[in-house]
């Protein structure tokens, strides 16, 4: 007889001691960790997990023996709730950390008179209010992660989904669907945000995102729950149209992701062309958009917003900076004049991440919400 693997090892084990049977069937990494910590557990074969405590004795009492599909149901929450953490981290240093740190470094950070010239609005944010922008996007990394996943997770569970991971219906066929797709889910943001104006029980939520009259890119992704819920449903495409799964990534990553941190980005690049939505449209937007009165509310394309009537030209009375430079509001002195924040606090972790404020802007509670007493009642009673 052979030398036995761990997993029968484990499988063996577990019907002896705590009824945990079924648990590494499929050998993947996860199942495979939990079989090493959860024997070495026991038999002090592996020093490395020695210290742990057994796995099924902590998620399940020993006397209730589950089923073999609770069992599996169990091992695949654990396992997808484990890639969901690290994916929402991933996402997040990539999305948050790298791309709208790196343009707002170059513009807010490291700003200079040549670069305000081409700043919508000619004031810049306090650092409470981009900390503000950077915890709200941490929910968005959180549910869109989940999206994410999905596409990749399934197939490897023997879920069928229209995507594959091969390019069995050559280039020109991913092309073409990324380019119908596009023009597609441009429409659909366009029509998602326009009922968010519309409908005011959405626009309660969408409030949120409209706190930000003077955004930065951090902005692009601090969105409320239900928001990020519709908003990033996009990525699910996979799952109902044939296209390989990575494509469909990378694509909508590039169009989407990166053109939202543009238009969020608060600088202005072509103010008067009027085919595509650029960063001083979705500037007015934030400025002069009030519930049903909303304007600019598309992504790519102005063809949506002009049908609708919600696209305005400000030829008359353009603000624009090339306009507002021309009109001599934008010089040098005007540029000495204005506060510009110390935003090298963001960099320390701990004004940045502090926990109240995560608290608050990310799952939308305070400390006081913790507590058994309001904290207000001894005040109310000494005012009294």
């Amino acid at each position: 007889m052979g030398t036995r693997s761990t997993t029968e090892k484990y499988k063996e084990n577990g019907k002896r001691e705590c009824g945990w049977v079924g648990l590494t069937q499929k050998k993947n990494p996860v199942c495979l960790c939990f079989a090493s910590v959860h024997y070495g557990s026991h038999q002090n074969t592996h020093s490395g997990c020695s210290i742990l405590p057994p796995f099924s004795r902590v998620l399940l009492p020993t006397k209730q023996l589950p089923d073999r599909m609770s069992v599996v149901a169990l091992e695949n929450a654990l396992e997808f709730g484990a890639l969901w953490l690290v994916t929402s981290l991933g996402i997040f240093l990539l999305l948050v950390g790298l791309f709208c740190g790196s343009v707002f470094v170059y513009f807010y950070h490291q700003t200079s008179y040549e670069k305000w010239l081409r700043k919508s609005n000619k004031n810049f944010p306090s650092v409470e209010a981009v900390r503000t922008e950077i915890l709200g996007s941490i929910g968005a990394c959180m549910v869109f992660s989940v999206y994410f996943l999905l596409p990749l997770y399934l197939p490897l569970k023997g879920y069928r989904i229209a995507g594959y991971f091969d390019l069995r219906n050559g280039v020109w066929h991913e092309v073409k669907v990324i380019m119908l797709l596009t023009v597609a889910l441009d429409y659909l943001h366009w029509l998602f945000h326009h009922l968010q104006h519309t409908w005011a029980r959405w626009y309660n939520s969408h409030k949120y995102h409209h706190r930000f009259f003077n955004p930065t890119p951090f902005s692009a992704f601090a969105d409320n729950w239900d928001d990020v819920i519709f908003l990033s449903a996009q990525t699910l495409t996979p799952l109902f149209i044939p296209q390989n799964v990575f494509i469909a990534h990378a694509s909508q990553f590039l169009f989407f992701a990166t053109y939202s941190i543009y238009l969020h980005a608060g600088f202005c690049d072509h103010p008067h062309q009027k085919v595509f939505n650029t960063g001083y449209f979705h500037f007015l937007h934030h400025k002069k958009s009030v519930g049903k009165d909303h304007f600019h509310s598309g992504y790519f394309l102005q063809l949506w917003d002009r049908l609708a009537g919600t696209c305005v030209d400000y030829e008359e009375r353009c603000e624009c900076p090339e306009c507002d430079a021309k009109a001599g509001n934008r010089t040098r002195e005007h540029y000495e004049a204005i506060v510009k924040p110390d935003y090298s606090r963001l960099f320390d972790m701990r004004f940045t991440f502090e926990p109240g404020a995560v608290l608050k802007e990310v799952f939308g509670v305070t400390y006081g919400d913790f507590l058994w007493f309001p904290l207000s009642s001894s005040c109310d009673a000494k005012s009294s």
